[in-house]
């Protein structure tokens, strides 16, 4: 397990040197979903790396002096297993996240779901239920997750009371 130390260390190098302390992964192109202002799940992603050689590439960049990582996809939490050894290699690490699967404990890590508004605007965009099961889900987290919106015409004038709904 890493200490906070090492948190100290990533802040301190992104402020005041030039030297990369991180790195945004993208570890799938599944997703259990299909929204609207997304385009990801119409593509095909092949060659995407099996789990010992993500595994295997997120060491490679802790062993050339990254000590944090931001995970994306696709939906990371259908590589959980590669979101937990994530978070052993590297100091600190963010996972986005839609929320759907759960967000399970994780060691140096947080969990940012993605929420696009109230129930309304959210299923509009995420799909029927989404938002119910993912409010469930921030419940039953074990660390309370950072929630991340992304704004569009479809939930602009909502963000004032989803702001004040998830405070």
């Amino acid at each position: 397990m890493h200490t906070r130390p090492g948190k100290f260390i990533i802040l301190w190098k992104w402020l005041f040197t030039k030297q990369v302390t991180s790195a945004a992964i993208d570890i799938t192109g599944r997703c259990n979903l299909r929204c609207l202002h997304c385009y990801w799940w119409e593509q095909d992603h092949p060659g995407e790396l099996n789990d010992q050689e993500m595994i295997d590439f997120m060491k490679g960049l802790r062993a050339n002096g990254l000590r944090a990582a931001i995970l994306y996809g696709g939906e990371p939490t259908l590589r959980l297993n590669v979101c937990r050894a994530a978070t052993e290699i590297f100091d600190a690490t963010l996972i986005f996240t839609n929320g759907t699967n759960g967000m399970p404990a994780i060691d140096n890590g947080r969990w940012v779901v993605s929420l696009d508004g109230d129930r309304e605007a959210n299923d509009l965009i995420r799909g029927d239920g989404v938002y119910d099961r993912v409010v469930k889900n921030l419940q039953k987290a074990p660390k309370p997750p950072i929630v991340h919106m992304t704004i569009s015409r479809l939930n602009q004038e909502r963000i004032d009371d989803f702001v004040k709904a998830m405070i």
